[in-house]
């Protein structure tokens, strides 16, 4: 209504001038979405615009802008830790070097700009932020050897390349120019998509990161003139980037069982880096790509002077952490909550004079694709990252809109490609030293060819990703391992169907057969086809069983349970139960109803206290109708966990519960297990960064059936102990369901039952009729004897030549 007051501040439009984009599915991509998300301009306030010109608009403004800001910040004297004989070289170096700074930062700018990237957006913020890293890189350093009574022997920043080895530079010119490299590959280079990427709303194929080193060594052809310093500074350029990320990983505490893929280096780096100079930072990508990983990694090196880290990470100040977890119901008032509290702690840490420097507060925002945009939930951020008095950092599915993007440091990575994801399975299936075997190479190399090429086979957009094949690897790995296989990563075929049972169960249980067949083709084993199925029941029980040592936890082979339910009925809950899965009184089911006053703040803190209870006391928590809640158990089901010991000396796990602005700690027993309900009808809405998190099986009354026929076959009560062959057997329950479609039939039909359906109902009266409460009643009358004589008669039925129905 244009006739309604409001304050002008609402309506200040940022997205003037700018190209926009059709709004994909979120779901499907991570590239989607206008570049700015705001609210339409009142007519009266439209003839109120101020238009201010963008600073690239005026001919050669970016580059005076940048040679001031430069002018003004890096130092003329070298620092304090650099050899003499470099220090001597600093100021007779510095004019060259920062006319190359200037020509390539401008470049890179100008290059990031004309790849129209949607919500890749540059600024001249990025012009800040790369001069601010570059000063970082070039003056920082940490000690990397010291003596018996703490006397630094040698300094070296651990976030540039270990060696200054280059075919283009020498001396100080080499140190500067790898801080320049990293400023650059950090405030650009990151940002552009890891590899080709195929969209929801099309395809962006364009290998974007290899043309920027491209492009950037034409503009050092430039400056140098010669054609053989262009190929040299392209090498120079990505040699750089890969040897940074390196030595940085050597030097940092990283737990067994986590392979070094590119990926999750180049997440660990940047997260790093923008922590300790507290400069915002978005990490965007797939699911299973190594976001909250590599922000757990950086915690637990930036703990300060303790045993626990390297001698470097003990020079560099303690992270503390202050988690959110987004969810569809977030709000700008807690965000901001959680703004606050962090900065509070750091203005207290900072008011001693002894801990000043000494601490950085984080805020980690997970899941910040979640909040739909039309609410504008993240709008708080904008003056938290604007003006960063705490670090923060942000991690996301889908690239969140420009208004928070050019704010901050971008991480943008695709799905893994083929050299990452065979360095992930190498990593996951082998041992560090491992030299290489034959056949096992060729076995891993095809479980790579065939998570590649999975859609092929099963459209996976939103079922299958990186995260399932880790944990297929981490499974198989355990599988090999308890066998006392001797070559470390060498499988066979019932090795992996059990290992994709687990991981790669399908929405349809007779689509599984398929996906068996694609990776033993392509790892050249062969199975027999009855040993292909999906075997659902017998899969899920052997889940449920299973366990993790507090030890590994973080590289757990196992992850906690989706119920896929056909049904709208919540038929699958009694099936758990029935069927011996879990025992009631070992069981907490949690299940919130949709009422808005089962919805309150009040009534969400109750359920958090019974989750939290069976959390502690090792119970199994079944949640049904729980989307409210869900967001802030991530961190339990990731198995992040802290560890303390208790006054007994016994390692407790503490992992934390986080909703909105509440942040709690809670004790995980080591036989807590989590299985989440989630009827077929609701798939669709469930987040997917929740779903990919959990093994995920289709439970159904037909399965339930089927698995209490063979059990009935195996150990046949009295009164179908006359059936002596599998043939009778099978004769006897095709019988006994024929039977209940023809009382149906004779009753009406399927419209003569209330809620009556055709896949479920008959089912369940026949799997009622086998249950063991009705067979006992049976065993018990001469009169309920089946005789062989009765299935004599093929009136009912027909066979095969084999005997099969």
């Amino acid at each position: 209504d244009e006739n309604e007051e409001r304050p002008p501040i609402d309506f200040t439009r940022s997205n003037i001038g700018v190209n926009t984009y059709d709004v994909e599915d979120e779901r499907k991509d991570y590239l989607a979405g206008k570049p700015y998300i705001v609210r339409a301009m009142s007519a009266r306030l439209s003839r109120c615009c101020i238009w201010y010109p963008k600073l690239g608009d005026t001919p050669n403004a970016e580059k005076f802008f940048l040679a001031e800001l430069l002018k003004g910040t890096i130092p003329v004297s070298a620092p304090h830790w650099m050899r003499e004989e470099l220090k001597s070289q600093w100021s007779s170096n510095m004019d060259m070097f920062l006319h190359h700074t200037i020509k390539l930062v401008i470049r890179a700018q100008n290059l990031v700009k004309g790849y129209n990237i949607p919500r890749v957006i540059v600024s001249i913020r990025d012009l800040v932020r790369t001069v601010k890293l570059l000063l970082w890189f070039l003056t920082n350093a940490m000690p990397i050897r010291i003596d018996s009574v703490g006397k630094v022997l040698q300094y070296r920043n651990i976030f540039l390349p270990e060696w200054q080895d280059s075919t283009i530079f020498d001396g100080i010119s080499c140190h500067m120019h790898q801080a320049l490299i990293m400023a650059i590959a950090t405030a650009y280079w990151f940002r552009l998509p890891s590899e080709g990427h195929i969209a929801a709303g099309g395809r962006i194929e364009y290998a974007y990161r290899n043309q920027f080193a491209i492009d950037l060594a034409d503009e050092w052809l430039k400056l140098s003139g010669n054609i053989e310093e262009r190929d040299g500074f392209m090498v120079e350029f990505t040699s750089v980037v890969e040897s940074s990320l390196d030595h940085v990983w050597k030097y940092s505490i990283i737990e067994k069982g986590l392979a070094p893929t590119r990926t999750l280096k180049e997440n660990y780096y940047c997260m790093l880096v923008a922590i300790i100079n507290k400069i915002p930072l978005l990490i965007t990508g797939p699911p299973g790509c190594g976001k909250t990983l590599s922000l757990v990694l950086a915690c637990r090196n930036l703990t300060g002077p303790t045993s626990s880290s390297s001698v470097p990470f003990q020079h560099i100040a303690k992270a503390h952490k202050f988690p959110y977890q987004c969810s569809s119901e977030s709000t700008s008032v807690e965000l901001s909550i959680q703004f606050k509290r962090a900065l509070t702690q750091q203005q207290q840490q900072d008011s001693y004079e002894r801990e000043r420097g000494k601490h950085i507060c984080v805020v980690s925002i997970d899941e910040a694709g979640l909040p739909p945009e039309r609410r504008q939930a993240l709008k708080a951020l904008h003056d938290w990252l604007e003006n960063a008095k705490v670090s923060c950092v942000m991690m996301s599915n889908v690239v969140l809109d420009a208004a928070k993007t050019s704010r901050s440091l971008q991480v943008l990575q695709t799905q893994a490609n083929a050299e990452d994801l065979r360095a992930l399975c190498r990593g996951l299936l082998t041992d560090s030293d491992y030299q290489g075997d034959r056949l096992t190479d060729m076995r891993l190399e095809g479980l790579c060819e065939a998570f590649q090429t999975l859609r092929q086979v099963i459209d996976n957009d939103n079922w299958f990703h990186q995260r399932d094949f880790v944990f297929f690897c981490r499974m198989l790995r355990k599988i090999i391992t308890q066998s006392g296989q001797s070559i470390p990563g060498l499988f066979n075929a019932p090795w992996l169907l059990m290992s994709l049972r687990r991981n790669f169960q399908t929405l349809n249980p007779n689509d599984f057969s398929k996906l068996a067949r694609h990776f033993l083709t392509h790892t050249q084993l062969e199975a027999p086809v009855a040993d292909i199925q999906a075997q659902v029941v017998e899969t899920l029980r052997e889940s449920l069983n299973d366990r993790v040592d507090d030890a590994e936890a973080s590289a757990a082979h196992c992850r906690y349970i989706a119920i896929i339910d056909p049904t709208d009925s919540e038929v699958t809950i009694e099936l758990l139960f029935e069927m011996k899965f879990l025992e009631r009184s070992h069981t907490k089911i949690i299940a919130i109803s949709e009422f808005p006053e089962d919805g309150t703040a009040t009534q969400i803190s109750a359920v958090l206290g019974r989750i939290k209870f069976a959390i502690e006391t090792g119970m199994t928590l079944l949640l049904s109708n729980s989307s409210s809640v869900e967001s802030a158990l991530y961190d339990v089901i990731n198995r992040h966990h802290e560890y303390s010991v208790n006054s007994s000396g016994i390692r407790e796990a503490w992992a934390n519960i986080s909703l909105g602005s509440f942040s709690r700690f809670v004790k995980v027993h080591p036989e807590f297990r989590l299985i989440l309900h989630i009827p077929i009808a609701k798939l669709p809405s469930t987040p997917l960064p929740l779903l990919n998190r959990l093994e995920k099986y289709s439970l159904s009354i037909n399965d339930a059936l089927q698995s209490r026929i063979q059990q009935v076959i195996q150990e046949a009560p009295l009164c179908l102990r006359t059936l002596r062959t599998t043939k009778q057997n099978i004769l006897f329950f095709k019988a006994l369901f024929d039977g209940v479609s023809d009382f149906v039939q004779q009753c009406g039909g399927p419209a003569s039952f209330y809620g009556f359906s055709v896949s479920e109902t008959i089912a369940a009266l026949v799997l009622r009729a086998v249950d063991d409460g009705c067979l006992d009643l049976m065993a018990n009358r001469e009169d309920f004897l089946i005789r062989p004589s009765i299935l004599a008669a093929n009136d009912f039925l027909e066979l095969d030549s084999e005997g099969n129905t």
